[in-house]
């Protein structure tokens, strides 16, 4: 039986955990109908504003989150590199 380093063995687990959480972002958002952006960390104060309809800072918002949608790529933030790459870089450790 041949023993695997502790870090080969945490470095598979972060990158298996990069994986799964791509895969769970990828489903989110096939799910979600194209007219609709993903709403993964803000859904549950959407709407909970301190804001009156129409008013400069609903519109800054809207165009802020628009902009944060429509510009980012989770595909190609969240690649198989940057998992490869905080692996490499030991920047997560589990003890």
């Amino acid at each position: 039986m041949q023993e695997t380093e502790p870090m080969a063995s945490s470095s598979r687990f972060l990158f298996s955990l990069c994986l799964l959480f791509m895969k769970v972002l990828a489903l989110a958002k096939a799910q979600q109908p194209a007219d609709q952006p993903v709403m993964l960390l803000y859904k549950d104060s959407v709407g909970k504003g301190n804001y009156t309809t129409n008013s400069t800072y609903q519109a800054n918002l809207n165009q802020l989150l628009t902009s944060i949608y429509t510009n980012t790529d989770v595909a190609e933030a969240l690649s198989i590199k940057t998992c490869e790459e905080t692996i490499g870089n030991n920047l997560l450790k589990f003890r």
